[in-house]
């Protein structure tokens, strides 16, 4: 069937119409909310969580090692043939059968630990270490977490300045295009200087293009981390103060770096004493009842019962010396994990001394950026007068325009990167005020 080309387009139009538009929120979001959102979604936390409550139970586990154990047996068969006890006498014989060919069997057992050389108590230390080692890694999870989502703000928040810069650039250039025009229409200014301004406006815009796709590239990538759809738009609503000098602090004894290192020396200890408790027996009591048929009585096809009560030494020895090996492995392991301790000790302090010099350079940077901006804005509206005056060429207006637009993208990113050495430094020394907003 063929459709008139007006109502075939109409139809097109009708059915584009009608499908809804992407819906897109815009969120207003400060860097405290920001924190907590991505601490919410990150899958990566999720698991450093479950691997800590897995700890919690295996804690628990061990310390339930320390109470009695209920043990059940029941059994039930039939044997087609039972031995018989069979007595000649002079009055006559006697038979008796030892057992029947229904069997039944109920035995309940309840044992206790006395002594296992230190098994149990290890055990449970050991599982004590695992799960602050864990904690350890949730808590280092968190941080580095926390860390990456603080630059990634900040990178949003620097190419909002940046944007800024380029829609300030391709304004004054478009201004700048209007006064060249307006002196080329009174014989002041010739072609050369009306395409040279052109080219420039053309950059200008392509600038700020460049600028606001920048800045969605950075977007997107905040949003994920928050768990946020990708087609949001965030509007940030953190002010940056200006930068001030900050003192040195000193590495936290909390980091959780160091606690998982100290966490990992405790793990071996705990091993290597676990190992040497196989040089001693274990000593156990028990109580039992047992319920059946024909049970302790093999003549009678009855129920019965009866009680027990007992203890039990165990005491096994490798020959070859297994045990003695083990614990002198688990003893090397000690030195290993305190060797892994001491370099991670190091390596934090050398690191928290690198953020430091990172953060004193980054604050002399924004003064000298400063500095650079202010005499640059000067120097721009003074050769705007100038140029009026017909003392400076456009060309060199240009030059001065583009000297000022890279001065105000230098000030907005040694802003933004005085605050990202800031969050580093707090992530190198340890500091809660990583967590935090500003």
């Amino acid at each position: 069937m063929n459709i008139p080309k007006p109502i075939f387009y109409f139809l097109m139009l009708l059915v584009v119409l009608l499908i809804p538009p992407a819906q897109t929120t815009a969120r207003t979001i400060r860097m405290s909310d920001a924190l907590k959102l991505a601490i919410t979604h990150s899958y990566q936390l999720k698991k450093a969580q479950a691997e800590q409550q897995a700890s919690e139970a295996m804690l628990k586990a061990a310390q339930a090692s320390r109470f009695p154990s209920l043990s059940v047996t029941s059994v039930a068969f039939y044997k087609d043939a039972v031995p018989t006890f069979d007595i000649s006498l002079p009055t006559g014989g006697l038979s008796r059968g030892i057992g029947t060919n229904d069997n039944y069997q109920n035995d309940f057992r309840l044992s206790l630990p006395l002594y296992t050389g230190g098994k149990i108590s290890e055990g449970i230390n050991l599982a004590k270490a695992s799960r602050e080692y864990y904690q350890a890694l949730k808590e280092g999870a968190v941080d580095k977490l926390c860390l990456q989502v603080s630059i990634t703000y900040l990178a949003l928040m620097q190419a909002d300045r940046q944007v800024e810069a380029a829609r300030a650039s391709l304004h004054r250039v478009q201004t700048m295009q209007d006064d060249v025009h307006s002196l080329y229409n009174a014989g002041a200014a010739d072609s050369i200087d009306v395409l040279e301004v052109a080219r420039v406006l053309s950059e200008a815009k392509f600038g700020v293009k460049r600028a606001i796709s920048q800045r969605r590239t950075v977007e997107i990538q905040l949003l994920t981390m928050l768990g946020l759809k990708a087609e949001d738009t965030l509007i940030l609503t953190d002010t940056l103060p200006a930068p001030q000098k900050v003192t040195q602090a000193p590495l936290s004894p909390a980091k959780p770096e160091l606690l998982a290192a100290k966490a990992g020396i405790t793990l071996a200890q705990s091993r290597a004493k676990q190992k040497r408790a196989d040089f001693f027996p274990t000593v156990s009591a028990y109580a039992g009842y047992s319920y059946g048929k024909p049970n302790i009585d093999f003549f009678n096809n009855d129920w019965n019962d009866y009680w027990s009560v007992g203890g039990k030494l165990t005491w096994s020895f490798n020959i070859g010396g297994k045990t003695t090996y083990e614990v002198r492995k688990a003893k090397y392991d000690i030195q290993a994990s305190q060797r892994i301790y001491d370099n991670i000790n190091e390596t934090l302090h050398r690191e928290k001394y690198l953020a430091w010099e990172g953060l004193q350079l980054s604050y002399e940077r924004y003064t000298t950026a400063v500095t650079i901006h202010t005499l640059a804005a000067n120097h721009y509206q003074l050769a705007q007068q100038q140029y009026h005056q017909g003392t400076v060429s456009s060309n060199r207006l240009v030059e001065i325009e583009t000297a000022l637009t890279e001065a105000e993208s230098q000030l907005a990113a040694a802003l933004a990167d005085y605050y990202i050495a800031l969050r580093k430094y707090y992530f190198a020394t340890g500091s809660e005020l990583l967590r935090k907003g500003w």
